[in-house]
């Protein structure tokens, strides 16, 4: 057995004749000089390599003499003393474990640990509050673990930056640092943070960012007296008003069903954000406002009559229109003395302005009577709309005029002579050519 045992020491398997010592007498063979050399020359290789976990097995398992280990301790304790502070400044939990063990495998001085371990705490408190207020929260919480951070010094800067988070907006940051870091319901409940939540809920509602508001009433189990509370009604009313004057008819329903508004002010302010919508040409949201909040129909019409008249009056035709075909205006209404006097305007401003195509469009759309079409007014209007298309080259706007509205053929040729001659005088002949081919 003492050869083999031999070859296991020279091979650096300590384990093996550890195993043996523990189930056989091996004294005589641990007190053979040749053995006694070996151990030496295996300490002496542990303590090069820095094998911490080598050095401890033979000093506390082996008898070697006191002086020889302390004397090779000693040597090392430069070394040791580096390598403790860097295994002592890492995330890693085995680097941080191997620190103690050098201490103690070296005996390094007390107060050289004592300072290097309060340096290293403190330092790793200051990087776990750099990685909170920057947002790494998993980085934070690798540094918690690493260096055992208290859990005092860790709630009260969490607590903070929940409070901090929350007033700033941030919602989804403030909730992962409470999921992160357990924070407690007493805290939650506690009034600093409630003051915080209803603060940001109330903010929330005013600017219409109603999911993230009810988001916060859920998770934070705002009570009911906080809802129920005049100033949070108040704010309710603003963010529904708010909600359908902008056109999230989503966030004004949910306001609607969580703060149980009244049906008066409900109406009342649907209307207004009907009318809102109408103004600015939102006629989906307007006609989604209508339908949730089942606006009457005398009022709707009403709404959107009085806006089809203001569109034609400043000529947005379009717009008109579309709320024509939204909102089933009625014949009668297009053919009431109001709508058509405003229609007819539209016509004659659009004829003598050269919008030929838009004055015809209006025509067609609204079916113009043949009175109004044959009347004096008009014809004088598109007297002025033809010589103004002729003296600015529009030609063919010209022949839609005469086609559409029967102009005298001696006005006709009267106007476009004199371009033909004004074209000529001024060397133009192309143009005055193509007056001559258009107009015979």
């Amino acid at each position: 057995m003492r050869d083999e045992l031999l070859e296991s020491l020279k091979n650096d398997d300590l384990d093996y004749i550890l195993n043996v010592k523990e189930k056989a007498d091996i004294s005589d063979f641990l007190k053979d000089e040749e053995v006694k050399d070996e151990l030496k020359k295996a300490f002496v290789n542990k303590v090069k390599q820095f094998d911490i976990d080598g050095i401890i097995k033979i000093k506390n398992n082996f008898d070697l003499p006191e002086d020889f280990v302390n004397k090779h301790i000693e040597d090392a304790q430069e070394t040791a003393k580096r390598k403790f502070v860097t295994f002592l400044n890492t995330n890693d939990k085995k680097n941080k474990s191997d620190s103690l063990k050098i201490a103690q495998c070296f005996n390094l001085p007390e107060d050289f640990v004592n300072k290097h371990m309060e340096a290293s705490y403190k330092k790793a408190q200051e990087i776990f509050i750099s990685r909170i207020m920057s947002e790494r929260i998993d980085d934070a919480l690798e540094i918690k673990e690493s260096f055992n951070l208290s859990e005092d010094f860790i709630q009260k800067i969490v607590q903070e930056r929940f409070i901090n988070y929350i007033k700033n907006g941030y919602v989804d940051d403030a909730l992962k640092i409470k999921e992160t870091f357990n924070l407690s319901e007493e805290f939650i409940n506690s009034s600093e943070a409630q003051k915080a939540v209803q603060e940001r809920f109330i903010n929330n509602i005013k600017n219409g960012y109603v999911n993230y508001a009810l988001k916060i009433k859920e998770i934070f189990n705002l009570p009911k007296e906080f809802i129920n509370s005049s100033e949070a009604r108040e704010v309710a009313q603003e963010g529904f008003i708010s909600c359908v004057e902008n056109g999230y008819v989503d966030g004004a329903l949910k306001l609607k069903k969580t703060f149980n508004l009244p049906k008066e002010f409900i109406q009342k302010a649907a209307q207004e954000g009907f009318v809102s919508c109408i103004r600015s040409e939102r006629v989906k949201d307007a006609l989604e406002i209508k339908e949730a909040f089942n606006l009457s129909e005398d009022f709707i019409q009403k709404a959107v009559q009085e806006r089809f008249i203001n569109n034609i009056k400043n000529g947005y035709v379009d717009n008109a229109l579309k709320i024509k075909e939204t909102f089933s205006l009625p014949e009668e209404f297009i053919n009431s003395s109001e709508a058509q006097e405003a229609v007819q305007e539209r016509f004659i401003s659009y004829i003598k302005s050269e919008r030929i195509n838009d004055a015809f469009k209006i025509k067609e759309a609204f079916n113009l009577p043949e009175e109004f079409i044959n009347s004096p007014e008009t014809e004088k209007a598109a007297q002025e709309g033809f010589v103004s298309c002729i003296k600015n080259g529009l030609v063919n706007d010209a022949l839609k005029i005469k086609e559409v509205l029967n102009l005298p053929e001696d006005f006709i040729q009267k106007a476009a002579q004199e371009r033909f001659i004004s074209y000529i005088k001024n060397g133009h002949v192309d143009n005055a050519l193509k007056i001559k081919e258009k107009f015979n």
